[in-house]
């Protein structure tokens, strides 16, 4: 894709920037930035792509983003309404190990929190006792400063890169992209998708919002995704159906018509594809994980 560049505020007195968000809905612009990049979610509800990857999320997430890539957070429809009382809440921190110095990063007592950083860019969604562990850690870091802030990130490091309670958010490394010419229809082409996916999308349709031919378009979105589009369009809508099995009282095969598709069998099979289950095995997992506090 080609985000835009994202340029975290910095002072000369701090090297570790901590950013709290408190708005209606999340920056809805895939950017990137030169900084890696922790977060714990406090509120809010949505879509976060990352990469070529495609999740959702949601109140006491905990992912990492390394350096350069490209990322957005989409919040959920109803944070957009107009007179909802709907908050996002998140604390974001922001540090580069360039600015650590080399030296730093290559003593063998750092080799691990080393490769933790290598691994996030990919990124990284954390679960179970890590992301328990670190999530109200992030969030005090916005109370911290000087060296308690910095002593209080290598302990979010340390639990971090010993942990195995994660998954890459994307399945390739996606470094620094080129220029951003066409950054305009990117953006375009991504608020289509999330404003009309519950709707038969055509792909005329989607190459007339980007200015060009259905050839050109396709070879243009594989590039920059690194998906088809058809892909990428289904990954939305699975992740829009995940959202309503686990938080509506809609039977599957309505769901699977809000959602966008025009058939349960082409449904269940993307849903599988995607996720792994089936939505009924995907919906009983989820009640299971409930009853224990997930």
């Amino acid at each position: 894709m080609k985000p835009i560049f994202f340029q975290n505020p910095k002072t000369k007195e701090k090297s570790i920037h901590v950013q709290v968000d408190r708005s209606q809905f999340y920056f809805d612009h895939l950017h990137y930035h030169p900084e890696v990049q922790i977060t714990s979610i406090i509120d809010g509800k949505g879509t976060l792509i990352v990469g070529d990857g495609i999740t959702r999320f949601g109140p006491g997430e905990v992912f990492m983003l390394g350096a350069n890539l490209p990322h957005v957070l989409r919040s959920d429809e109803e944070y957009y309404e107009p007179n909802t009382t709907l908050i996002s809440h998140g604390t974001s921190v922001y540090f580069s190990p360039l600015e650590m110095g080399e030296t730093f990063m290559n003593l063998p007592e750092i080799s691990s929190i080393r490769r933790l950083t290598e691994d996030a860019s990919r990124g990284l969604l954390f679960h179970g006792k890590t992301r328990d562990a670190c999530h109200p850690m992030i969030i005090e870091m916005a109370r911290l400063s000087g060296f308690n802030r910095m002593l209080m990130l290598f302990r979010i490091l340390q639990i971090l890169s010993e942990s195995d309670e994660f998954t890459f958010l994307s399945s390739v490394a996606i470094g620094k992209p080129g220029k951003e010419s066409d950054n305009q229809r990117m953006k375009d082409t991504l608020a289509y998708l999330f404003n009309h996916y519950q709707e038969d999308i055509r792909l005329d349709d989607v190459a007339k919002v980007a200015n060009m031919s259905t050839t050109a378009f396709c070879r243009y979105f594989k590039q920059r995704t690194r998906k088809t589009f058809s892909a990428f369009l289904n990954e939305i809508r699975i992740a829009n159906a995940c959202k309503m099995l686990t938080s509506s009282s809609l039977s599957i095969s309505q769901i699977c018509y809000q959602s966008g598709f025009n058939n349960v069998a082409n449904f269940n099979r993307q849903f599988k594809r995607i996720n792994g289950l089936t939505p009924s095995e995907y919906l009983k997992k989820f009640r299971r994980l409930e009853k224990v506090g997930m």
